[in-house]
């Protein structure tokens, strides 16, 4: 995941308004959750599902498909289940509690029991993952409020940015195939719309739970792509061909008194090295799989922190690496260095 740092910025809503928004820290994914990654959630909480046959979700794509397409026919409850089960699988404390009652795989619209602002509670505290707010969207795919043109008919590369309907032979296409904007994020506009947290803008739409949904989908001219469009959906029961999501976390926010033991060593782009012999883990606890052994000395690039943990009679966060080779994984920063031992 690429960190974003937060900060204020000045976004144009149209006919010469603006709206000023001031963000936290945030990590966000570089591509979509593809359906890979979508496939070995269903393996463990739905095994018999028809999207786990390639042959049948291809018939619903309407074209064939690999594990690294977006992964859409979701709703928008779909999302937040896959995000609350990847939290744990992770160690991580999920983000939402969903409120609404389940029946037959679906959500139900409930209008007496379910107000709109109750169907599901979003634990501000929680680290795991979900889904981006609008504001946030649109601050990452901006590259942080300096790049609202990037996939839209303004920018002169914008068939090299998305697919769209001019470029994409009207199919959906793999994941991180077009040119990234300047925070190293792929098909933010064009290829498939992405669910987000917010409830829709309209009294009307509100009542009805509809959710908001930004970027744009291979359907979509350069005329009508930009990032500052905004969408609203059912999330009940409908599933969109062409809505998937992208993960995104709260940065933990670290106290002053750590702040400078592990705030600034461990932040994304960060060199560390192994300070022994070191197991890289897929996820940031000791019973996850190993990934790779790194060697001592060997060089790591911090790609995100994660929770702390106390091991070994060691505080220290948790945080997620890349090796030089390209793998990834998890190791405790209790086991390495700030210089090649």
């Amino acid at each position: 995941m690429i960190l974003v740092k937060g900060g204020t910025y000045t976004n144009p809503r149209g006919s010469g308004e603006t709206k000023r928004v001031k963000l936290t820290d945030f990590y966000i994914s570089a591509v979509q959750v593809t359906v890979g990654d979508y496939q070995a959630y269903l393996r463990e909480t739905d095994p018999s599902s028809e999207y786990l046959n390639m042959e049948k979700l291809g018939r619903n794509y309407e074209q064939p498909v690999t594990a690294a397409f977006p992964m859409g026919y979701i709703t928008w409850f779909d999302a937040l289940e896959y995000c609350n089960w990847l939290s744990k699988k992770r160690g991580y404390r999920p983000v939402y509690e969903i409120c609404a009652e389940k029946k037959k795989g679906n959500y139900l619209k409930d209008r007496a029991d379910y107000p709109a602002d109750a169907l599901v509670k979003w634990d501000k505290e929680a680290d795991g993952y979900r889904l981006a707010t609008v504001a946030e969207w649109e601050y990452a795919a901006s590259a942080r409020g300096t790049n609202f043109d990037y996939g839209s008919a303004k920018s002169p590369t914008v068939l090299d940015e998305a697919w769209l309907y001019e470029n994409a032979n009207f199919e959906f296409h793999p994941v991180g195939l077009k040119k990234p904007n300047a925070l190293g994020l792929y098909d933010m506009l064009g290829n498939m719309f992405e669910w987000c947290w917010d409830l829709a803008e309209t009294p009307e739409e509100r009542e009805d739970y509809y959710r908001a949904s930004k970027g744009s989908s291979y359907d979509f001219s350069i005329a009508e792509s930009s990032m500052l469009k905004r969408s609203s959906f059912y999330p009940l029961r409908i599933r969109y061909s062409t809505h998937g999501f992208r993960l995104v976390r709260s940065v933990p926010e670290v106290s002053k008194s750590r702040q400078g033991l592990f705030g600034s060593r461990y932040s994304a782009g960060k060199k560390v090295y192994a300070a022994d012999n070191l197991n890289i883990r897929a996820a940031p606890n000791l019973q996850a799989k190993k990934v790779v052994l790194a060697a001592k000395g060997s060089q790591l690039t911090v790609l995100e922190e994660g929770k702390k943990e106390t091991i070994d009679g060691i505080t220290a966060p948790w945080i997620k690496v890349r090796l030089p080779d390209g793998k990834e994984g998890w190791c405790f920063a209790g086991y390495v260095a700030t210089q090649k031992p």
